[in-house]
């Protein structure tokens, strides 16, 4: 599952769950695509649990969607993440030192309030 939401406040909340099929990556990537369009910088909440690897075919949506992917982080500053499995927190700190212009941070599952107000500057 792939559900992409976005508050008041213009954070977008993108959360994932499970086993990701080509229709669900397609419908999830076109709708964060939607959210972000016109927007110059965006907050990210990114809430991931049980992820499992996506199956090939949605590996294959996904990666017709990397010109887009590659414009949305020059949009992308500050990104919480909030994960239960320690191997997507371990690679989301991976990311952060490798991506120019990217802080990712990441937080435990009881931390939801604490990643939102630091992905929105209040902490």
């Amino acid at each position: 599952m792939i559900d992409v939401s976005v508050e008041s406040t213009g954070l977008v909340h993108l959360q994932v769950q499970g086993t990701i099929d080509a229709t669900q990556m397609r419908d999830g990537l076109d709708a964060f695509f939607e959210h972000i369009e016109g927007k110059t910088e965006v907050p990210l909440l990114y809430t991931i649990t049980d992820i499992k690897i996506p199956t090939p075919a949605a590996l294959a949506v996904e990666l017709g969607y990397i010109p887009q992917l590659f414009g949305a982080l020059a949009k992308l500053k500050r990104a919480a993440l909030i994960a239960n499995q320690a191997w997507v927190r371990g690679a989301a700190k991976i990311e952060s030192a490798v991506i120019p212009g990217l802080v990712i941070e990441v937080f435990e599952p009881g931390d939801k309030d604490a990643a939102r107000a630091w992905v929105l500057g209040n902490s």
